[in-house]
């Protein structure tokens, strides 16, 4: 059944969307009216490979997430 009580959550999964150029595709997506809710940020190195985030909301409220790791 639906959740009880005034709070209503909204549980989806996130997409990930991998880029070449993660500060690019933010300023271009931002340049666009995308709302944000991080910049691109390291999250995490392993030897010489990073993993680059940058958390966005889609029209409908739900996270997405560009992604970059090389």
């Amino acid at each position: 059944g639906p959740p009880e009580g005034e709070k209503q959550e909204r549980f989806a999964s996130i997409l990930y969307f991998d880029v070449d150029d993660i500060k690019g595709a933010y300023q271009e997506l931002k340049g666009k009216g995308a709302r944000f809710r991080s910049e691109p940020h390291l999250v995490h190195k392993d030897g010489a490979r990073e993993l680059w985030l940058a958390d966005f909301y889609d029209s409908e409220g739900n996270t997405m997430c560009l992604r970059r790791y090389a």
